[in-house]
């Protein structure tokens, strides 16, 4: 009983000595990163000063971690991250910040005019707009948009008519050509 008792002890002073020294290494961590300039910084960019930060902290206590073992890392980054939080609060604030206004961005909405030459059907139907400046520019008509509904049942009434289009840029999966593509989605059409 007295062993056990003896283990039980070591390993609670173990792990409160572990809990001090993340606590140790956060500090230096929050002290690491706010020596950084986070008002032109990204959140990619501060993501990596907080990692190199991590690791100074890491070799600077000689911690037995495999740095190549991403999931070691993760584990470590996180109990440092908990440690943190409370210490430098800024750092997570603008990181979260950052989400948000990345979350936030719209896909900026474009217009164009010109007279449709063709139309090609198969998966999804394109559109091929000859523009006044006589470009051709093909968009897809991937979904319901504003002016749709009238040609629906016959697209093809559309050719030779002159329009104003309003598109998004998007970015499609192609599975024959196994890679993203930027097409640019009708969202709007107005028939003059």
């Amino acid at each position: 009983m007295v062993r056990i008792l003896c283990v039980l002890i070591l390993l609670i002073g173990f792990h409160a000595n572990a809990q001090e020294d993340y606590k140790v290494m956060a500090q230096e961590t929050c002290d690491c990163i706010v020596k950084k300039d986070m008002q032109t910084a990204t959140k990619k960019s501060i993501e990596m000063a907080l990692g190199l930060c991590m690791l100074e902290a890491l070799q600077h206590h000689k911690v037995d971690i495999d740095i190549s073992d991403g999931a070691a890392m993760r584990r470590f980054g996180e109990k440092i991250g908990i440690q943190m939080a409370p210490l430098c609060p800024e750092v997570f604030e603008f990181l979260t910040e950052e989400i948000a206004q990345s979350n936030e961005s719209v896909p900026e909405v474009m217009t164009m005019s010109g007279k449709i030459k063709s139309l090609e059907d198969g998966d999804f139907l394109f559109i091929t707009l000859r523009e006044e400046s006589g470009k051709d520019t093909r968009l897809i008509w991937l979904r319901y948009f504003k002016g749709s509904d009238e040609y629906l049942k016959n697209p093809r009434k559309l050719v030779g008519k002159n329009v104003t289009l309003k598109y998004q840029s998007i970015e499609c999966y192609l599975p024959k050509a196994k890679g993203y593509y930027d097409y640019k989605e009708i969202i709007e059409m107005e028939v003059k």
